[in-house]
């Protein structure tokens, strides 16, 4: 049966098992990548304890971390694997909504891991008498306490990091290396943004409530344009 006469219950189960392949390789790096980051967190707050006062938060700084490692993988994701998928029978369509409901999974994923990592760290540091300051540029969040902006905060966060890696990847997969550059601004600038959307105060008197849904819309439109670019690319010939 051909890819234009599929039934839709076959289009969804090629997303279906497209998604669930890459979840496994997205997970089993994520896990190192965690380990790494908790057991660096841990050295990190007992060197601060022997030498120094701990006054700040360690975890806040797995933040950046978890926003372009992530991106970088998805950059690998949209750019190195559409010829094998598509020499494997399947379609553009199945790869890019897999990719992207894979992406969202995995900035659920992290942003769990970043928020409880915070919570950890609060109980941690309460029980010593430490302060556990927030010194990251422009958070939605000033306490660890405000677990609900928390996971609204890096949720978006993440979520731009895996969108922008998808189309930053395609982009230069469909583009090549100077269009892909050229149009980097426009690629990249979802994840640069989307957390200043949350407090800028160009766009006050809206609460940071009522910008949520316009940082939603922005990943839309990434995911959309994500979509068009990978549907046009053609699949080239890999060299031997």
């Amino acid at each position: 049966m051909s890819a234009t006469t599929a039934s839709p219950a076959l289009r969804w189960s090629t997303v279906t098992l497209t998604a669930r392949w890459l979840l496994r390789q997205h997970l089993r790096i994520a896990l190192w990548a965690v380990a790494i980051v908790l057991l660096a967190v841990t050295v990190a707050v007992g060197l601060v304890d022997r030498y120094g006062s701990v006054d700040i938060s360690i975890v806040q700084f797995a933040r950046q971390g978890f926003v372009w490692f992530p991106f970088s993988m998805a950059i690998m994701m949209s750019a190195g694997f559409l010829n094998v998928h598509v020499a494997s029978g399947l379609t553009r369509r199945s790869l890019g909504w897999a990719s992207i409901a894979v992406g969202l999974g995995m900035a659920g994923f992290y942003t769990v891991v970043m928020t409880a990592a915070l919570q950890l760290e609060r109980a941690v540091y309460g029980s010593r008498g430490w302060a556990q300051q927030i010194t990251d540029n422009a958070p939605v969040f000033a306490d660890t306490s405000q677990v609900g902006w928390i996971l609204v905060d890096v949720g978006l966060l993440f979520a731009s990091a895996q969108l922008s890696g998808l189309l930053v990847g395609i982009s230069y997969y469909r583009l090549g290396g100077w269009w892909g550059t050229l149009v980097l601004p426009l690629t990249v600038g979802p994840v640069l943004v989307v957390t200043p959307l949350l407090t800028t105060p160009l766009l006050d008197p809206l609460s940071s409530l009522a910008r949520v849904p316009i940082a939603v819309a922005l990943l839309g439109l990434t995911a959309a344009a994500y979509l068009v670019l990978l549907r046009r690319s053609p699949v080239r010939p890999v060299a031997t």
